[in-house]
């Protein structure tokens, strides 16, 4: 298929409204590949009906999406200059020519010298995940990401997703994700289904997680369970497996008191010339909520929220 008849067979949406489709970052948690998003959490976003109040963001992992969106002309650039390649669009989202619920954004398109145009994307990743991801020009990428790649080149019917990923501040490697028909058609199945069962019936899916059994019931009544011995023996497995990770966070509070201990004032560990840790002061800035509460009463109540929440424990 070429460019050109591509270009005919798909629309360029721009912004769209993400509760209105399915996108290339809801694939992976749908085939169950995402290691931060479960089925439910994309029900969720499509249709609103969460009742649990959502999971606390974690500003850390904001600031990396952040930083990470911002260094994406840098990315683009460095690509070019060290790769010659020829970059002939950013950002275009296209929706599926035959399913109007599925929409893809191609981070870069780029062109062929034989005139072919094929998708492109960009992830910057620190130096400390690069074992998620295989040799250098080979297609072995991180599982949400080869989803994510092919769900776009099932939307765009392309044969090839370029990408560029930037280790750290300056070590751009490239992998290549072809197309693949049977995984290309489990993911058009798997899309469709979910937004025609689930979606549009209102029927959530089923829960992966305990945040999204937490979800699905917030909120207990009161009542009380007939349980059974095989119960009886998942609340003795989980007892001993929490005595378990206590005793462990013991040993790892103990060993993290030596190792502050010996450091005292120096920032940095090193044996054998290799450094092993550091100790580093740290600024952030936090409400002190005790001192607003005390002093602007008023204030800290408009703007106080309650929460409710189930706590699951395990009586001795």
């Amino acid at each position: 298929m070429s460019a050109a008849t591509i270009d005919r067979a798909l629309v360029d949406v721009g912004t769209l409204d993400r509760s209105t489709y399915l996108g290339s970052g809801d694939i992976g948690a749908l085939l169950g590949v995402d290691p931060f998003r479960t089925p439910l959490d994309v029900y969720y976003a499509k249709t609103g009906e969460r009742q649990a109040p959502p999971m606390p963001v974690d500003p850390k992992a904001e600031a990396r999406k952040r930083r990470g969106k911002k260094l994406e002309p840098y990315v683009l650039e460095m690509l070019q200059e060290e790769y010659a390649i020829d970059v002939v669009g950013r950002n275009h989202r296209y929706r599926d020519s035959t399913y109007g619920f599925l929409a893809a954004e191609i981070d870069f398109e780029w062109r062929h010298g034989d005139g072919e145009t094929e998708n492109g994307e960009i992830k910057t990743v620190h130096p400390f995940a690069a074992g998620q991801w295989g040799d250098a020009e080979s297609g072995d990428v991180p599982m949400h990401y080869a989803a994510q790649s092919m769900f776009g080149l099932m939307i765009t019917g392309r044969e090839l997703c370029q990408y560029a990923v930037l280790f750290g501040a300056d070590d751009l490697t490239l992998y290549a994700v072809q197309r693949d028909a049977a995984m290309v058609e489990q993911i058009r199945e798997t899309a469709v289904k979910f937004w025609r069962d689930n979606v549009l019936k209102r029927v959530p899916p089923p829960p992966r997680t305990f945040a999204d059994l937490k979800a699905l019931w917030p909120r207990d009544t009161g009542g009380a369970f007939a349980a059974d011995s095989n119960f009886a023996l998942l609340v003795e497995a989980y007892q001993i497996a929490h005595d378990r990770e206590k005793a462990a966070k013991e040993q790892a509070e103990e060993a993290r008191f030596q190792i502050a201990a010996a450091m005292g004032e120096n920032t940095a560990a090193i044996f054998d010339g290799i450094r092993l840790c550091t100790y580093k002061a740290q600024k952030s800035k936090r409400i002190d909520s005790e001192a607003l509460k005390r002093d602007l009463p008023e204030l800290f109540a408009e703007y106080s929220k309650e929460t409710e929440y189930r706590v699951l424990r395990i009586d001795k």
